[in-house]
């Protein structure tokens, strides 16, 4: 991509639909409050969904895109939509406009993300039938922060538009733009529209409890959206200890240190913190951490790979984990168990830390965490190929990963690769994404370094495009569930022929092995 700068004019204020009677949410309704309740409860990640739910994406991916067999195809790069490029649903007249169709679903769901490297035009959401939208805004307000929903809900970094905020809907829905067309930084028309809609899709039979999103769900929901921000800002601490919560030392030895946690009934970790000594890329590669619940081990790898960062412990804060300088890593992920946990980290002398734990039953929802990486491979760019990160089997779900590339000099931009996950067997990817950096929340191929709670580039290369690069994306209402697998795959699409090396880490959830 090429740098872009753009704007949007205001819009001729649009009649919303309004639902009568405009009653508050019940304790049992799965509506906006609930949602933002979800994301403000990690715990939540360490469950089953309940009720289930399908995780898609809608995006300009290129439609080209169709087989594995057609590999010019399969890595077509046109991820855009414009009216030479139709990568969206359709096109419709309405009240004198011509609207282009992002999205069109029937049945019970609730969009959670919305992302775009060029938002153009307004945006209208249309709900369970109705003609008229239950929001209407710029795109570019909207996603920036500057429109209804304040930041860091809705946010730029590194040119990339985000917004993580949920619309549920009862019956079905309809996300429009009235304007392909951004401005780039000469002021001229710029026909480009990138874009990607992460949205649930839940069974049928739960529909009568999902109250779908209304324009007054923004004032009743102010508590909890204050709270929201101050939690996704750093203000406030996403992690909130149950009853029984203690915090436990590791027992230090000559080069380890070690927990062994036993809660009869079920317990679990709500945050681990490791305090190296020496942070050197030899000590890093030869510090390892061991994760094991219940007997089964579900995380084994250096702890520089661990919080994603590899050999080079990169200072960052994002909401599950944070490293500083000094040596201090923490992880927020909720870790529940059966009975007993078992937290090994060994590699260097002087090692310490501390657990916080806290009673809570382990039930036929509960979830182990686990974490894989891929190590430093070297590889070439030629022919283009689909990079694995994850392959799990079991039922769970996905709720982030880390990328860490390294780039040669003087050479052209290397992240033009698409994610593509596939639940449950699919042969065909169920979210097909429209780039690396957008997957990572950024755009325009940028190598700045930004930081936020849900995903970020703290490490870039030396001004332009190469040297080493190391980002991360955390999944919270937008996770995705699996009930038997889930393959992610990204794209190594590079404009040069060279070698590059790369590394991964992937995190999930699962099922305890052989539990149905």
């Amino acid at each position: 991509m090429a740098a872009l700068i753009y704007s949007v004019a205001r819009p001729t204020p649009t009649r919303l639909a309004v639902p009568t009677p405009d009653l508050p949410e019940g304790p049992s309704e799965i509506g906006v409050q609930a949602l933002l309740s979800e994301m403000l409860d990690l715990t939540r990640l360490s469950e089953l969904p309940e009720p289930a739910f399908a995780a898609r994406l809608a995006s300009s991916y290129d439609r080209r895109s169709v087989s594995r067999a057609d590999s010019e195809g399969w890595f077509a790069n046109n991820d855009w939509a414009s009216r030479t490029d139709a990568n969206y649903v359709a096109t419709e007249e309405r009240d004198g406009r011509e609207e282009t169709v992002l999205l069109d679903l029937t049945g019970p769901g609730a969009i959670v993300r919305i992302w775009s490297a060029t938002p153009a035009g307004i945006l209208r959401i249309y709900l369970d039938g109705s003609a008229l939208p239950v929001l209407a805004e710029p795109m570019e307000s909207l996603l920036s922060g500057a429109g209804p929903l304040p930041p860091p809900i809705a946010h730029v970094t590194a040119r990339g538009y985000n917004l993580y905020f949920p619309f549920p809907f009862r019956q079905s829905c309809r996300v429009t733009v009235d304007d392909l067309v951004a401005t780039d930084d000469q002021g001229r028309p710029f026909e480009r529209f990138y874009y990607q809609i992460n949205y649930r899709q839940y069974e049928a039979r739960g529909a009568s409890r999902i109250r779908s999103y209304r324009p007054s769900d923004l004032k009743r929901a102010a508590p909890l959206i204050r709270r929201l921000r101050e939690v996704l800002d750093g203000e406030q601490s996403a992690v909130q200890p149950g009853a029984g919560y203690r915090t436990m030392p590791l027992e230090t030895g000559s080069d380890e240190a070690q927990a062994d946690v036993r809660l009869e009934g079920g317990g679990l970790i709500r945050q681990l913190n490791v305090r190296l000594a020496d942070t050197r890329p030899e000590a890093l590669e030869a510090t390892t951490i061991e994760l094991s619940f219940d007997g089964e081990r579900t995380v084994a790898m250096p702890l520089g790979e661990f919080v994603g960062s590899g050999s080079t412990l990169t200072p960052y804060r994002s909401l599950l984990f944070e490293t500083t300088g000094n040596g201090d890593v923490m992880s927020r992920w909720p870790m529940p168990f059966r009975a007993e946990a078992r937290i090994v980290v060994r590699g260097q002398p002087n090692l310490s830390g501390e657990l916080g734990v806290e009673p809570r039953p382990f039930s036929e929802r509960s979830l182990y965490f686990h974490a894989v990486s891929q190590p430093p491979t070297r590889v070439s760019t030629r022919p283009f190929r689909d990079l694995t990160f994850l392959d799990a089997t079991g039922s769970g779900q996905y709720v982030g990963s880390a990328l860490r590339f390294d780039n040669p000099p003087g050479i052209r931009w290397w992240g033009e690769g698409d994610e593509k996950i596939y639940v449950d067997g699919a042969v065909f990817p169920t979210q097909f994404g429209t780039g690396t950096e957008d997957y990572y929340g950024y755009a325009w191929s940028t190598p700045e370094r930004f930081q936020s709670a849900l995903h970020g580039q703290p490490r870039a290369g030396t001004g332009g495009f190469d040297g080493s690069f190391f980002m991360y994306r955390m999944h919270l209402l937008d996770a995705v569930p699996f009930q038997t697998s889930l393959r992610f795959d990204l794209e190594l699409w590079h404009w040069d022929e060279t070698e590059v090396t790369w590394a991964s880490t992937a995190y999930y959830y699962a099922r305890p092995a052989g539990a149905s």
